[in-house]
Formats: structure tokens, C-alpha cells, sequence
């Protein structure tokens, strides 16, 4: 009985973990988007480039597709907007990249 019950607890801390390691990387990821709308709409662009960065960098780690999606698209208007059509292109390219492969 007793160790059923520390299977048990050792069951629920582990999934506590788990579902705070996922709740954080998506509180990241838009924390940092959230950074990076506002340094855009202060036209600091150089900023907005670095927190879009750091939230494509966390949807990276928590594998979260969509959110990968999104900042790759982020970054590359932020490339775009600042007439770096090199970078632009590439963010682009891997934003398409990755929304094919959430339908095949």
C-alpha cells in the first residue's frame, strides 16, 4: 500500500513538472511576442527583431509547430520591414517550410 502511494505521488509531481515546463515555454512565447508588437510599435526595431528571436527560440524548445510557424513569419517581416531581404527570405522560407509539415 505505502508504496503504491509513493508511486502515486511521485505520478502526480512528475506531471505537475511536466505541465508547468509546457505552461512556461508557452508563457515565453508570448511574453516575448508581446515585447517584440511593442518595440515594433516604438519603432525599436533592433529590439523587436531580438524578442521575436527569443519566442521563436522557446516554440523551438516546446516543439509547439504553430508557434514556429508564426515567429518564423514574425521575424521575417521584421527582416522585411528593415529592407534586410536576405534574412527576410530565409524566415520566410522556413515559416512555409514548417506549415507543410503540419499537413503532410
Amino acid at each position: 500500500m505505502i508504496q503504491k502511494l509513493k508511486y502515486l505521488l511521485l505520478l502526480f509531481f512528475a506531471n505537475s513538472f511536466l505541465l508547468f515546463s509546457a505552461t512556461q515555454s508557452i508563457d515565453s512565447i508570448s511574453i516575448y511576442q508581446e515585447w517584440s508588437n511593442y518595440n515594433t510599435k516604438i519603432n525599436n526595431y533592433s529590439k523587436s527583431v531580438h524578442f521575436a528571436k527569443k519566442a521563436l527560440k522557446y516554440s523551438q524548445l516546446s516543439k509547439n509547430i504553430e508557434a514556429q510557424i508564426e515567429q518564423n513569419f514574425l521575424v521575417g517581416k521584421l527582416y522585411f520591414d528593415l529592407k534586410n531581404f536576405t534574412e527576410a527570405s530565409a524566415y520566410f522560407e522556413q515559416s512555409q517550410e514548417n506549415n507543410t509539415s503540419l499537413f503532410f
